[in-house]
């Protein structure tokens, strides 16, 4: 019986610390212009937040047109007490259409993650 328990005990906190290490990646918490979003007029800065802090040397953002091109960005940086926002602002205002926010950023512990949210711009 003691056998019994104590293998239990071994699975439960076997599975409990997979459990951490399966969450410890950094995560999208809101975006502006929020994902799937139909603005009237051009964002003047575009932030996304994560559920971390970042490393601003080995994080970046992009900004992608409906065509695929690179949409130059000024300003880029990590803000926040605990540098979880990322800020950036379009070189000029944006024309009308549809456009992607791609990351690719390190979390302060080290994990690496990317994705995008997407908005449509039509005045």
């Amino acid at each position: 019986m003691r056998n019994q328990s104590l293998s239990l005990l071994v699975i439960v906190l076997t599975l409990l610390g997979l459990a951490s290490t399966a969450s410890a990646h950094t995560l999208l918490v809101s975006s502006d212009p929020p994902d799937g979003s139909s603005l009237q007029a051009s964002p003047a800065t575009i932030t996304i937040r994560f559920s971390e802090g970042l490393e601003p040397p080995f994080s970046h953002l992009t900004l992608k047109n409906q065509t695929g091109e690179d949409i130059s960005l000024r300003g880029q940086s990590v803000i926040g007490d605990d540098g979880s926002l990322y800020t950036a602002s379009p070189l000029k205002p944006l024309s009308p259409g549809s456009y992607e926010v791609c990351w690719d950023v390190l979390s302060k512990d080290g994990h690496k993650t990317s994705g995008s949210v997407s908005f449509q711009f039509s005045p």
